[in-house]
């Protein structure tokens, strides 16, 4: 925004006036500023470099829609607090200006985007999201369902690992972390606890660094194997379902440029 602003400079009077009127609104009400940057400016992605992955729709990814998404579900509450700095002006003219050039344009991107939403909560698995993996709804297609439940059922033996081998370790469950690095579950404790792991032989060192100590087990190496095997399967069928829905996510590219 200030490159286009450097770029294309207004030239109009009454137009430079209006946008230091609103500046003034933010400098004067710090809540409202500190609000603003706090609950949801912070929170933007780089919009304009989405819209020209989005645009080259080759370049874009399942994880460019989710976060995209994520910023959508804010415009609600950002436009419902602008609207009450609107009213605390009241009907003057620049309580008019801020309505006019910040309250009412976001609404309307607010309509242009509800379809969006819902694009994405179809298309997505949501539940995959907390584990970082973006992919296509499982319900898309029969054979993505059926490696879905696999790798499911997978995960459940692998969290059962995780248990068993806190158990084993004589430590609390929460401090064996299961992590999954290039598609690949292993354990992690911390650096301070790796001697109570060099005294157990079931186990293996996978790799140390400062953040602590990676292994694994003879029961998880097959389950984590499986569990990529699957995943790299689903990934690869799930392909042309990904192109779909990244063409149909390039049309709102106009919609996210007026947001930038």
């Amino acid at each position: 925004l200030l490159l286009r602003w450097l770029k294309q400079p207004l030239l109009n009077k009454a137009d430079l006036e209006a946008r230091l009127d609103l500046v003034e609104v933010f400098v004067e009400d710090h809540q409202l500023r500190q609000g603003m940057q706090e609950r949801f400016l912070r929170h933007v992605p780089d919009l304009a470099r989405m819209s020209r992955k989005f645009q080259a729709k080759t370049r874009a990814t399942l994880q460019d829609a989710w976060r995209l998404y994520q910023f959508v579900q804010q415009m609600t509450p950002m436009r419902e607090a602008l609207e009450e700095c609107a009213e605390s002006l009241g009907g003057g003219e620049r309580g008019d200006l801020f309505r006019a050039s910040l309250v009412d344009p976001l609404a309307d991107l607010e309509s242009s985007f509800k379809d969006y939403e819902q694009l994405v909560e179809q298309s997505l698995d949501l539940d995959g999201l907390d584990e970082h993996e973006y992919r296509i709804n499982p319900r898309y297609d029969e054979e993505l369902g059926e490696l879905a439940e696999e790798k499911a059922r997978i995960k459940v033996d692998i969290d059962s690992e995780q248990r068993r081998a806190a158990r084993k370790l004589n430590l609390p469950e929460d401090k064996v972390k299961l992590e999954r690095n290039k598609g690949i579950y292993s354990f992690r404790i911390t650096r301070k606890d790796e001697k109570i792991l060099r005294k157990d032989p079931a186990f293996s060192v996978v790799d140390t660094k400062k953040d602590g100590v990676k292994f694994t087990c003879k029961d998880l190496k097959p389950l984590a194997e499986a569990y990529k095997r699957v995943d790299d399967e689903y990934n690869s069928k799930q392909a042309h379902l990904v192109a779909k829905v990244i063409d149909v996510i390039s049309t709102y590219s106009p919609a996210v440029d007026d947001l930038c």
